[in-house]
Order: structure tokens, then C-alpha cells, then sequence
């Protein structure tokens, strides 16, 4: 309650000082309003960074006070964790029931998006919320969202950003407006050579900021009555299992987050503003060694992160593709090992069906997917309404993942010479006329 509390003083401090610098500004009777005026401002940013701090210690305290209650089953004496993910859903489908005189089982934690604590009962009228759930405890929620490599692309590769609330913001350098005289990566950040007893020479670095903003990810299914009644081990294989909830999540992301078009949904790498296009030298489509060697010099490889993700329907194309003096084995190396992808001119490809068909835009991507913010808003929530029942005998589940992403660089790195432009994500144009 102090913490709140002082948060409040401080917005008000911080609204007494920008008001007062308006004032000075616009009476324009003190020779020094300006200088005055800027004090005061610098003040109110202090005052305002300070807010922002200590509200990131509310958040982070109100969801760990969720996250230990769904852990712990708030606490209640004799309770225990749910076993598994049938065994919590099938705790919600009795939370749901009419007829379930006994109410909800302690250890559910129900979940709104829209109050500010982001926790509180459940109103027991058995209609779903418009923005709520019950929570998914931290075991079952790990469970639903251990994807393989194999199953998701970009997620087991990118940055993952863990959100305390449904909006945060991330900073990055702004690196437009390089050039050969200045550093080309690290925006305004500047760097001198210097002598022993040289006077120094500040840096004004620029900086931009990617919004990363929880978008709905949102299932819905229905299940018979009878498997939820007699059997939760039926329940967790419907929900986790490869066709279920949990691959179903899977694929839905990672479509997202590498075509997505940022609007209600994440940014894909291959609308970002930062992705390098390299034009198609062979007609019809088709796939050139000229163009994977271009793709991969306009590349910027860290750590050997990168990966190829490239449409199925390019497979034969590619695995039988030629290099120089018509030698293969500069291009494509297969991989017996199982589960291990072969490799194109040294880095592991993918293979996909979410990419756009073959000789479109982007049906070749070169990634370095640690470039990729995934914000993960830590709560999926699941809830179940019966009250189509009587008619269906049936039950109703919605399933909400919350989750946003987009690439950490808002355009193309500049190189040295001012002129060359590099970039964590390039793409093959469309097919050329």
C-alpha cells in the first residue's frame, strides 16, 4: 500500500513540475525560462522514470502472487498441485457445472485481463467471461507450451520477453541515418580514438523503442460430456497432445510470428521494415545458387545462429541444386541423424508450409531468430461453459494464450562504407519476368 501510494505523490509531483515549466514558458517574463523550464522537466522525466520502476514492481509482485497461488493452491491446508492438465481441467469443468453445489475447486486462480490486479473470483453464473479465464498453474502451462524445434521455428530461437503487463516497451539504438564516418551499428553511440589528456567528446545516442503489445491467441473446442466426466488422462492427452492445444499453439505462432502482419496480431519477420530483400535471378520461380549466395552475404551471421526456413515445396528444387563447376556438395548436405536438419551453404534449413508459396516473396528466409522478440504474457488462461448441455451434452472450452512479437531492429543494418546494407533477416524476392 506505501509503494501505491507513493506512486500517486510522485505522478503528482511529476504534473506540478511540467505545468509550472509550461507556465514559465508561456509568460515569457524571465529571461532565464528556458534554462528554468528544462530544469524542471528533467525533473518531471526523473520523477516519471521512477513511476514507471515502481509500478514494474506492482506487476511483477501481482502475478508472482497469482503464479504462487495457482502453484500452490493458494496455501489451502490439505491442498496440493493439480497432478496434471487433466486433472486441472477437468477441476474447472466441475467450477462450471450447474448442478456443482460445493464450488470452486480452492486451487483455481481465475484470471482478468481487464481488472488491475489481474486476479480475482470467479462469479459463479457458469457464462464465460468476455476476457477472462481460469489460470493455468506454472506446470501445466510449461507442459502445454514445450514445443520441439521441430514443431515451432522461431520460438525455441528467439528472445523471450517476459510481460508483467499487457504492454511494455523495449529499447533499441536507432541506427538510421549512418554513414562511413560514423559507427554503423550502434546508432548515436560514438567512438573515439583519443590521446592521453584529450578533452573527450560526448556520444548523443538515439534511441527507439519496439512495443511489444499481448495479442489473443484464442481456441475454441468442445468435448463430450462423458470424457470429461469419467476420464481427465482423456482430457490432457485432447489438450496437449500434438493435435490439441498444444501443437495447435504452436503452429498458429510461429505462422505469426514469421508472416504476421502486426495488426492484432505479432509482426512476421518477413513484413518487418528491417528484412533485406535480394532479387530472384531465375525466372518461374525457381531457385539459383547465385540467389542463396546473395541472400547469404546480405546476412548478419552471429554465432552461427542462423537458419534457413524455406517453403516444402521448394525441397526437390533444393536439395538437388548445383554450385560452382556443377559441384553439389558446396550447396546441400544432408543429415542422417534423425531429427537433425540437413544444412544449405553451412546452416540448418527448415522446412515449412507457412512461408508464401514457392516463387513468392519470402518463400526462401535466411533468419537469425535470437533478433526476434517474443513477449509472452504469462497468462494462458482456459475456460469451459455447459451451457449448451441440454441440447449437445457437450462442453465448451476457450483457450487464451496471450503473447506478441516482432523483430528487435526497426530497418537494416548500414556497414562500414555507408552504402551496404546487411540485415538478422533476408528474403528472396518474387519470381522474376
Amino acid at each position: 500500500m506505501t509503494l501505491s501510494l507513493n506512486i500517486k505523490d510522485r505522478v503528482g509531483q511529476a504534473k506540478a513540475l511540467y505545468e509550472e515549466a509550461i507556465r514559465l514558458v508561456e509568460e515569457g517574463t524571465d529571461p532565464d525560462a528556458a534554462q528554468k523550464a528544462r530544469g524542471l522537466m528533467d525533473e518531471a522525466e526523473q520523477l516519471k522514470e521512477s513511476v514507471i520502476q515502481a509500478q514494474d514492481v506492482l506487476d511483477v509482485a501481482a502475478e508472482r502472487i497469482g503464479e504462487m497461488d495457482a502453484l500452490a493452491g493458494r496455501q489451502v491446508p490439505g491442498s496440493r498441485k493439480f497432478a496434471d492438465l487433466g486433472e486441472f481441467l477437468h477441476a474447472i469443468w466441475q467450477a462450471e457445472n450447474p448442478r456443482n453445489t460445493k464450488g470452486p475447486d480452492p486451487r483455481l486462480v481465475y484470471f482478468d485481463e481487464e481488472k488491475a490486479g489481474g486476479h480475482e473470483a470467479k462469479d459463479m453464473s457458469g457464462n464465460v467471461g468476455e476476457d477472462g479465464g481460469y489460470l493455468i498453474p506454472v506446470e501445466q502451462r510449461t507442459e502445454l507450451m514445450s514445443v520441439s524445434p521441430e514443431d515451432a521455428i522461431v520460438r525455441p530461437r528467439a528472445q523471450i520477453i517476459r510481460m508483467t503487463r499487457r504492454q511494455i516497451d523495449i529499447p533499441v539504438l536507432d541506427q538510421s541515418g549512418t554513414t562511413a564516418s560514423k559507427p554503423h551499428w550502434f546508432g548515436g553511440l560514438q567512438f573515439y580514438w583519443q590521446e592521453e589528456g584529450a578533452e573527450k567528446t560526448e556520444s548523443d545516442p538515439k534511441f527507439k523503442a519496439v512495443t511489444l503489445t499481448a495479442r489473443e491467441l484464442i481456441g475454441y473446442t468442445r468435448a463430450p460430456n462423458a470424457l470429461v466426466d469419467d476420464a481427465a488422462i482423456s482430457l490432457n492427452d485432447f489438450f496437449s497432445g500434438p493435435m490439441g492445444f498444444a501443437g495447435g499453439v504452436a503452429w498458429m505462432e510461429d505462422d505469426a510470428f514469421l508472416t504476421g502482419t502486426g495488426v492484432g496480431q505479432p509482426l512476421g519477420v518477413l513484413n518487418s521494415p528491417c528484412i533485406v530483400s535480394v532479387a530472384r535471378t531465375a525466372k518461374a520461380g525457381h531457385v539459383t545458387y547465385t540467389d542463396l549466395a546473395r541472400m547469404r552475404a546480405a546476412f548478419l551471421a552471429t554465432g552461427g545462429s542462423g537458419v534457413w526456413v524455406i517453403n516444402q515445396g521448394l525441397m526437390d528444387e533444393i536439395i538437388t541444386l548445383n554450385g560452382p563447376a556443377g559441384n553439389p556438395s558446396y550447396v546441400w548436405a544432408p543429415n542422417a541423424a534423425t531429427g537433425l536438419p540437413g544444412t544449405l551453404l553451412g546452416l540448418p534449413v527448415f522446412w515449412t508450409e507457412k512461408t508464401p508459396a514457392p516463387g513468392s516473396a519470402g518463400d526462401v528466409l535466411l533468419a537469425n531468430f535470437p533478433f526476434y522478440l517474443v513477449g509472452d504474457r504469462q497468462a494462458t488462461t482456459i475456460d469451459s461453459t455447459q451451457y449448451d448441455q441440454w441440447k449437445y451434452n457437450k462442453t465448451s472450452w476457450r483457450v487464451v494464450h496471450r503473447v506478441d512479437g516482432q523483430p528487435w531492429l526497426a530497418q537494416p543494418l548500414t556497414l562500414k562504407d555507408g552504402s551496404t546494407q546487411i540485415s538478422p533477416f533476408v528474403r528472396l524476392s518474387g519470381k522474376s519476368t
